[in-house]
């Protein structure tokens, strides 16, 4: 090998495998034995493929340095196990031992006993909500173990060691937001190791105002009465003293000022919030 074992340690302690395995890769290429060339190749491309997954943001910190960790060790194994000047059977026990370490490597280091679920959550047109971001949850159950992580940056929400017995099986996502909701909300998501794409859009919880206009001693409904929101859009009662209108997203709030007015009788203000029981307004004459 043209580059000493321990000039590619050091560069493996500095951090460069990628050219440590491109050394390898082009030191190990026109040799009789192709143990090494190949192995070299096979780890080679999954350095590549880790990197390209951590800059795409589909691996977290953590899975992203075990699997670092796990392509140093088998590199450092076939490092050491690459005569200077091997002979023919050297080279056997060296292929010998190399496929035996890798073989324990992903046996002890790369078993699989569980799987991972990233769910990103957008809108209809694929872009994150950035008023969800720590606040909004994904809930998704896994038979009886319930899940219910915060939406993180970028609508990105990973689910971690989820039982192997579950990879195929169709699962429940709900979403649990203040003001949205799904945007497909008889999808089924099936587990199979992809990402999921789950879109929401706003609902019309914050922009319901609803309620009743009666008498102050809750004897008559009253009809024809004048119902303003924050001195802006209004709306009348009907026959029963009832009323309720949807205002359109740009004016959605968690609370609002309704002043109630009708001939006869004192005008009325109260602050209504949304998503609670209906506003019960009493005028007095």
């Amino acid at each position: 090998m043209p580059t000493s074992k321990q000039a590619l340690k050091n560069l493996l302690a500095q951090g460069r495998t990628d050219l440590v395995l491109q050394k390898i890769i082009a030191d190990t290429k026109l040799h009789a034995d192709q143990h090494f060339h190949n192995q070299a190749a096979a780890l080679s491309g999954r350095w590549s493929t880790s990197e390209r997954n951590n800059n795409l943001g589909t691996l977290s910190a953590e899975e992203y340095k075990i699997e670092k960790d796990r392509i140093n060790h088998a590199v450092l194994a076939l490092i050491d196990a690459f005569p200077e000047k091997p002979a023919l059977l050297q080279w056997i026990l060296i292929a010998a031992t190399g496929v035996l370490v890798l073989y324990l490597l992903f046996k002890f280091m790369g078993r699989e006993d569980s799987m991972q679920l990233t769910v990103y959550v957008q809108d209809a047109a694929g872009k994150p909500i950035s008023e969800l971001q720590n606040k909004g949850k994904v809930i998704v159950d896994f038979g009886n173990d319930r899940r219910a992580p915060l939406i993180g940056e970028n609508g990105r929400t990973n689910l971690g060691e989820i039982p192997e017995k579950f990879r195929g099986e169709t699962i429940p996502i709900v979403l649990e937001a203040e003001g949205y909701e799904s945007l497909e909300p008889d999808k089924k998501y099936v587990l199979d190791g992809k990402q999921v794409y789950y879109l929401v859009r706003r609902d019309n919880s914050l922009g319901t105002i609803q309620g009743i206009v009666q008498t102050r001693d809750g004897s008559q409904f009253i009809a024809g009465a004048l119902v303003m929101i924050d001195h802006d859009t209004t709306t009348l009662s009907d026959s029963l003293g009832r009323f309720r209108i949807v205002l359109p997203e740009k004016m959605h709030k968690h609370e609002y000022l309704l002043t109630v007015k009708k001939a006869g009788f004192k005008d009325a203000n109260e602050m209504f919030k949304p998503k609670t029981t209906p506003a019960d307004i009493r005028l007095e004459k």
